[in-house]
């Protein structure tokens, strides 16, 4: 027999029952419509309250889904019970009507709802998948891991009256990509060109317009369960935006453990915690100790220990190094590379240093307003960087030469607004390339092969 149906319409069922015996009650007493109404709603308050604190007693209540359900079907059974005791009243004493009792019904609603609350919580606890403690475990390298296929992120512009949408930012349009097990992805370009928006796609923050993302050749469109939120984590640009500043670090740290694994026994946790801050090169004396006693480089520290807490396989770095001194971000960096190669972790590397992706990264794939324009091993990247707009990057950057402090190069021209973003290919108001010509106003790039693993995406690719 199937019970989807019920379950579908359990609800109004209560609800329905609970407006009934209301109605037999007041029929049956003799206190005025207003003053009966009060006592109801005093008791469904009280019965939601208690409910409420019931539910969230211990920790593993992060892992019930729909918690609000418990307390309305706890409190709308304890009305239920409140309103049979006139009842039982009306059918054993002579008389056929009754004053409303008020005090046995609250003790009977506060006690019907306090055990139905305990009943479904048992039954729901028992249905949800706990995990165990892990140690971190190697991965097989050059596995398939994380694969983009044609990724579409647009942000509505809503305006008028009735707050309409009138237009789409879009942040993200038609990006493909992979990454393998033990590899580094980095992906770069200008501000506003989309790659926050495509980690935070990755990792499920924000709703794709189109496209598909395979995790191990599983498609996590539009489902993360907490066995892909485990496998796939993202440390933060700001890790003082990141920590909570009211709690330890031991229990920022443990907090994945509990909400994803539902694991609450102290011991387990702290020593787990432990193990995790040794990692990153942290010591126990760390473990009670607020995020503000912490310098830039411990509190990202911290931040990579909790994203490793549940064994990932791959990590999103959102520019995890911009905020840090120059030997901090050294320090970061080699953390990094050194757990990369113990354990085989993949990343995708996001950041605006070049220097950066040359030390850390295998892959590059450069953005520019939303789209990707050239992919390729890191070497294939930095010495033959092909697209105008890559070739632009790379002799922006700055180097060290006091006998010649001029700026060599310049890209011309503005980025272009993205509501309404140039026709074609984005880069040609810019495009200083030798191959440049008028279908690239309005004709759409198309992926074009270097070499082997090296792609640019260009109308005319450049003869030079």
């Amino acid at each position: 027999m199937k019970l989807e149906p019920f379950r579908k319409y359990l609800g109004l069922i209560v609800l329905a029952i609970v407006i009934l015996s209301m109605i037999i009650v007041y029929f049956f007493s003799v206190i005025p419509l207003a003053f009966f109404l009060l006592f109801q709603s005093l008791f469904f308050l009280l019965c939601a309250v208690s409910s409420f604190f019931i539910v969230n007693f211990d920790d593993r209540s992060q892992l019930i889904r729909r918690r609000y359900l418990i307390y309305l079907i706890s409190s709308l059974l304890g009305i239920i019970s409140a309103n049979l005791i006139p009842i039982t009243i009306i059918i054993t004493l002579p008389g056929p009507r009754i004053s409303f009792n008020f005090l046995p019904s609250l003790v009977t609603a506060l006690l019907v709802t306090v055990i139905c609350t305990f009943i479904l919580k048992v039954i729901i606890n028992r249905r949800i998948p706990y995990g165990e403690l892990r140690e971190l475990t190697e991965l097989e390298k050059g596995k398939n891991l994380l694969q983009i296929k044609n990724l579409k992120v647009y942000y509505p512009l809503l305006g008028g009256v009735l707050k309409r949408q009138i237009g789409a930012v879009k942040a993200v349009d038609g990006v493909s990509l992979s990454i393998r097990t033990g590899e580094t992805l980095g992906l770069v370009g200008e501000s506003g060109c989309g790659k926050s928006t495509l980690a935070k796609a990755i990792i499920g923050l924000v709703d794709m317009e189109a496209g598909d993302i395979f995790y191990r050749n599983i498609n996590i469109n539009k489902y993360y369960s907490n066995i892909i939120r485990q496998k796939i984590q993202i440390v933060f640009q700001d890790p003082d935006a990141s920590l909570n500043p009211r709690m330890k670090v031991v229990d920022i740290i443990s907090e994945p453990l509990k909400n994803l694994l539902g694991i609450t026994k102290k011991d387990q946790l702290r020593k787990h915690v432990l193990r995790l801050l040794e990692e990153v090169s942290l010591k126990r004396e760390h473990l009670d100790r607020y995020p503000h006693e912490f310098s830039g480089g411990q509190k990202q520290r911290i931040v990579i220990a909790r994203a490793l807490a549940c064994n990932p396989e791959l990590i999103v770095l959102d520019e995890p190094t911009s905020s840090l001194d120059v030997s901090v971000q050294a320090q970061i960096l080699n953390l990094l590379k050194n757990l990369q190669n113990t354990y085989g972790y993949g990343f995708l590397f996001i950041t605006h240093n070049l220097a950066v992706v040359n030390h850390i990264a295998d892959n590059v794939a450069v953005m520019y307003l939303g789209r990707l324009v050239e992919i390729g091993e890191k070497e294939q990247i930095f010495s033959k960087p092909t697209h105008p707009y890559t070739q632009a990057l790379l002799y922006s950057r700055i180097r060290i030469d006091p006998d010649d402090q001029d700026i060599k190069y310049v890209i011309d021209g503005e980025v272009p607004n993205l509501i309404n973003p140039p026709p074609g290919c984005h880069f040609n108001p810019r495009c200083v390339s030798d191959a440049r010509t008028k279908e690239c106003e309005f004709k759409t790039p198309r992926k074009i092969e270097i070499e082997e693993n090296h792609y640019i995406w260009c109308v005319n690719p450049p003869k030079n």
